[in-house]
């Protein structure tokens, strides 16, 4: 069931140096003057899909009912991929058939999930580098202003989708292996282990994390450590982070995406 809340979130990695944003937004209130429109982050890394993916699926839940979320990191724009419409926890999410939805489909949070046929909601001429701004703003526009999402097209069954391969944490007796997965503005370094896979080995307080040769506690806030001072904490997703009181652990570790992070019970 989906009841609008004229409300659109917008999630690309466009950055803001040029008009692609504008324009998006412009499209969205010439057909939907109302809307309310949220930047949740046009600074994902480009062509990122994993970044894009995780970043909506940490963020979805702190939307009310009736959103609309169109995520736009389209590597594969103007080819034969499909549009995708996604149905979930009373929200719709508009994002290419390139994995970033596959987090939500993973889970069994979408519900129902359509491909975008309908050309009623595509604007009279569409760029075939810029689906973003001539599809799926559009069709964002038209569904929360109440547009029947049963009309977008065709249903799709989920294992038709395009999954989307996310490191996942190994899990033995007395030790987790993972992996930075992305960095952000502070420098802080998020990793694939989440707080449920640190509750399965043991209380947090007996827990010491491995990186680049260091080892850490696990503290509850940055301010724990002094100043300049490596770290490990859950962020406020509810991941196991690598960060720096007042600093930048992208500096004081030199680590890229991908370094391994251990987690041992003591």
């Amino acid at each position: 069931m989906f009841k609008s809340a004229n409300c659109i979130s917008l999630l690309t990695d466009f950055g803001l140096e040029d008009a692609y944003v504008g324009q998006m937004k412009a499209v969205i209130l010439s057909r939907n003057p109302t809307a309310q429109i949220i930047d949740l982050c046009h600074a994902l890394p480009c062509q990122d899909i994993q970044a894009a993916a995780l970043m909506l699926h940490a963020s979805w839940s702190f939307f009310p009912a009736g959103t609309v979320h169109v995520t736009v990191v389209d590597p594969g724009v103007g080819t034969c991929r499909h549009i995708l419409v996604a149905l979930s926890a009373e929200q719709l999410f508009i994002a290419p058939d390139n994995g970033i939805l596959f987090p939500l489909i993973e889970e069994q949070i979408s519900t129902q999930i359509r491909i975008l046929k309908n050309p009623t909601l595509f604007a009279t001429k569409s760029s075939s580098t810029f689906h973003g701004r001539d599809i799926m703003a559009p069709a964002a526009a038209r569904l929360a202003s109440g547009f029947p999402f049963a009309e977008v097209g065709p249903v799709v069954e989920p294992a038709a989708c395009v999954r989307l391969h996310l490191s996942k944490p190994l899990i033995t007796e007395n030790r987790i292996q993972g992996q930075i997965l992305s960095s952000d503005h502070f420098g802080n370094l998020r990793t694939n282990i989440r707080e449920a896979d640190l509750q399965c080995l043991a209380p947090l307080a007996h827990l010491r994390v491995s990186i680049c040769g260091k080892q850490l506690s696990i503290s509850k806030t940055y301010a724990e450590t002094q100043p300049g001072a490596l770290l490990a904490l859950l962020d406020s997703a509810g991941y196991l982070e690598i960060a720096v009181n007042q600093g930048k652990a992208t500096k004081l570790l030199a680590c890229t995406v991908g370094e391994t992070v251990a987690v041992i019970s003591i």
